[in-house]
């Protein structure tokens, strides 16, 4: 498997997974997928990385095998 070329989820839309997301997606890897508590703060993260799906955290799973957990500590349980 190809880690570069293989595409990856994140979930989370604050600072770190959307600077995460632009970074991977700026570096070549694809990013299928965005997941949040609040799918319009997805929107805007998925944006920021260079075109990603906004998705329900539920949807994650079937988007992609590589999942990047960029959440708060204090939100870690509710999304494992």
């Amino acid at each position: 498997m190809n880690l570069s070329t293989t595409p990856l989820a994140i979930i989370g839309s604050g600072r770190v997974a959307s600077t995460l997301g632009r970074v991977f997606a700026d570096r070549g890897v694809p990013v299928r997928a965005i997941a949040s508590r609040n799918l319009e703060h997805a929107r805007v993260a998925a944006h920021c990385s260079g075109g990603a799906e906004a998705v329900e955290l539920e949807a994650i799973p079937h988007l992609s095998h590589r999942v990047l957990s960029g959440v708060s500590d204090n939100a870690i349980r509710e999304v494992a």
